[in-house]
């Protein structure tokens, strides 16, 4: 009779439970004990859920109608001494005796469970009356433990102690997802709007997300990893910023742009599940910190390279310079070059190469620009008006360097503002009326001299020429020269397909003139890059390596989308069934 009722029960649904139950403990990556210092595992509602179902089965007396991680998550992270103190991210709170007694037999009783599940696998029919009668007293001790935290201890250390800690992530989150909602309100998911968010409404919501991040960061700054607080609102703004404008913007602007996507995306998986996945202190909420970190690196450069249209110019022209040595035989040295050596020839070499090519793009553009001030001037007091200067940006603080007076449509005359000597403007000077002496196509050509020199004469392509119809592209975009339709045969292909820009090695501009000018020129060059490059040496090292290891990078960089290929659920932290990944 016995082996017969052994046999029925392992055919019953208790039994199968029980065993369910058993195999759903044996997917926890980590073992649970009374030590156990958290409860933030994302597959522990599953379990819990099926552990209640297994009380109801049994019939085992219970008041509760299910069991919450929430609950019996207040059960486990009040772990003391006998001082009772508890700290966290700087705080330090003294917990109530009774409430830390009663977690920590909650925390027992749960522990008693999970741990007498493997029973079942050594349970025999002489036994497992015995052994059923054992497990339902631990169930019912671990329901009457349950429910008395739940009425006299949970709302003690939820809302006095570890809500406390978690606030700054909660707010951060929060926010993140309200500016979530009304960015995406008119969504062809969500089709109950019709129209956009109200720009005022947006603006508002932004503003409390920056100041939810701030606060964030500095408690990741005082306790966790964090070294730098930018101002957030700045760093949102890059999201406006059109990357189309030149390349080099998506290479400094795109990286900000995709840290905070991810680190949102990140916000909208702990929203899901709400505050049982917070970890405490707020630095264990590893992938939190690392993409809040990888915002901030980005963020950093950023600031550093685009704080203000000066800073931004200035980048592009390095940026340009740096892709017209790419296009030579010295791209592999200057990708291989290591920026953090100071003997290396390597870089040594690159860098006086970048320095020697921006001073001369920048006399270029010095007198052309006080050329075309010299005619706006003139052109204006002959009608007798007088000339408008361009209203300085915003980002122009007292701090910038940025302090040229600007003509609307006329380009800046001091493009290396910060990095050269206020007495050595009389240099540049100088040198820019020496520059304009040269023929357009010399200067051309002066541009590829000036980096053809620092290559071994075995690695310059001695058969390239330049057919005398074509034009480079640069020099078709030079107002000084008018455009000419180009001869083409009828077999050959266009010549935008055929003739790209490419590095020309074989240029010696110095023939081009008798009287020495080119020498001059180069001359000028030289001196005056050695002084750029040495006046404010850390900031133009770190804008030379930092551009040349983007260009490194064989990927283009990431568009910085935002995700919203999904809709968080009305009620996410009741969700009976996460998806595979979050278990």
């Amino acid at each position: 009779v016995l082996a017969q009722q052994f046999e029925s029960w392992q055919q019953s649904e208790e039994y199968n439970s029980w065993e369910e139950l058993l195999g759903k403990k044996e997917t926890f990556k980590k073992s649970i004990s009374t030590t156990t210092k958290d409860m933030t595992r994302r597959e522990m509602q599953p379990f819990l859920n099926s552990l209640h179902e297994l009380v109801v089965i049994m019939k085992v007396p219970h008041k509760s109608t299910s069991y919450e991680q929430v609950y019996l998550r207040t059960a486990f992270y009040p772990q003391v001494g006998i001082d009772y103190m508890f700290s966290a991210d700087g705080l330090e709170f003294e917990l109530h005796k009774d409430c830390v007694d009663i977690a920590r037999d909650t925390r027992g009783a749960f522990v008693d469970v999970l741990n007498n599940l493997d029973t079942i696998r050594t349970v025999e029919e002489t036994n497992f009356i015995q052994v059923k009668k054992d497990f339902v007293k631990k169930l019912t001790t671990f329901e009457k433990q349950y429910m008395n935290h739940v009425k006299k201890a949970h709302d003690y250390l939820m809302k006095e102690v570890l809500a406390v800690i978690l606030q700054p992530l909660t707010d951060a989150i929060d926010t993140s997802m309200n500016l979530y909602y009304l960015e995406n309100r008119a969504h062809e998911k969500r089709k109950w709007f019709k129209d956009p968010a109200p720009e005022f409404r947006l603006k508002a919501v932004k503003q409390k997300f920056a100041e939810a991040m701030e606060i964030l960061i500095k408690r990741l700054r005082e306790h966790g990893p964090l070294t730098y607080c930018p101002d957030v609102l700045t760093s949102l703004s890059r999201f406006e910023i059109d990357t189309s404008e030149h390349e080099a913007l998506k290479f400094f602007v795109n990286p900000v742009k995709s840290g905070w996507r991810k680190l949102r995306s990140e916000f909208k998986s702990l929203h899901k599940y709400g505050i049982i996945v917070y970890k405490q202190p707020v630095q264990r909420n590893k992938n939190v910190v690392a993409y809040l970190k990888e915002v901030l690196d980005a963020e950093w450069y950023a600031e550093q390279l685009l704080g203000d249209e000066l800073k931004l110019e200035q980048l592009k022209l390095v940026f340009d310079v740096v892709c017209q040595i790419s296009l030579s035989p010295l791209k592999d040295k200057m990708f291989n070059a290591k920026p953090e050596d100071e003997m290396s020839r390597d870089f040594e070499d690159i860098n006086c190469i970048v320095a020697e090519l921006a001073v001369f793009k920048a006399l270029q553009q010095m007198y052309q620009a006080q050329e075309d001030i010299a005619k706006r001037q003139e052109e204006l007091r002959e009608a007798g008006l007088e000339v408008p200067e361009k209203e300085r940006t915003s980002e122009a603080s007292v701090w910038s360097n940025d302090k040229e007076t600007r003509y609307e449509g006329i380009p800046r005359v001091w493009v290396w503002e910060g990095y050269i000597r206020d007495p050595d403007k009389v240099l540049w000077l100088e040198a820019a009326q020496v520059v304009s002496q040269v023929n357009l196509m010399v200067q051309e050509d002066i541009c590829d001299y000036i980096i053809a020199r620092y290559i071994p004469r075995r690695d310059v392509k001695l058969e390239e020429t330049r057919p005398p119809y074509l034009w480079n592209k640069n020099l078709m975009d030079n107002r000084y020269v008018e455009p000419e339709d180009p001869i083409f045969e009828e077999d050959q292909p266009k010549q935008d397909d055929q003739n790209k820009i490419k590095f020309r090695g074989y240029v010696d501009p110095e023939k081009a003139y008798v009287d020495g000018r080119v020498q001059e020129v180069i001359a000028w060059v030289e001196k005056l890059a050695i002084n750029l490059k040495v006046y404010q040496k850390e900031t133009w090292n770190m804008l030379v390596s930092k551009v040349i290891s983007s260009l490194k990078v064989q990927e283009k960089p990431d568009s910085g989308k935002e995700d919203i290929s999904f809709e968080q659920p009305e009620n996410p932290q009741n969700e009976e069934n996460p998806p595979d990944e979050f278990i």
